[in-house]
């Protein structure tokens, strides 16, 4: 349960502020079907990340569609 010392401490960022220049990437923790989870440095903070990095969606609609599940289901668990 790496997120129980996180959670209490995450902040949403505002839609369109974070870009992968913020990260600096350790490796690659695990891929799947519909793309890859970075282990990150957050530059500003040194805090270790977890970022997931979505194939291109544009031309699979299940891409797009499992990506806007997972990020409402986080929503929902940190607000």
């Amino acid at each position: 349960m790496l997120c129980k010392a996180t959670c209490s401490v995450f902040k949403w960022p505002q839609e369109g502020s974070v870009t992968m220049e913020m990260y600096e990437t350790l490796g690659i923790m695990g891929e799947g079907s519909y793309g890859r989870v970075l282990k990150c440095r957050q530059r500003a903070t040194g805090r270790l990340v977890a970022v997931k990095k979505f194939i291109d969606s544009d031309h699979d609609p299940g891409v797009r569609r499992t990506a806007q599940r997972e990020i409402h289901i986080l929503r929902v668990l940190y607000l």
